[in-house]
């Protein structure tokens, strides 16, 4: 909540927006974490995939099924 509030205040705009949405800066984390997959295959592959799920579980989380 720190960094957060620190940013919002010095900065405004919609790079503030999609760093201080919990959603949409977990997309960007879990988009790091495929890319490093491919310079360390060994220690990224199951922290990507864990990534990716949670993304996937908040996408259908949001929906009415």
């Amino acid at each position: 909540a720190g960094p957060r509030r620190w940013l919002v205040g010095r900065f405004e705009g919609p790079l503030v927006t999609l760093a201080t949405c919990p959603w949409c800066l977990g997309v960007w984390v879990a988009a790091v974490a495929v890319a490093l997959t491919v310079f360390i295959p060994l220690y990224w592959s199951y922290a990507a995939a864990g990534l990716a799920f949670a993304t996937v579980a908040g996408y259908l989380s949001d929906r009415e099924l």
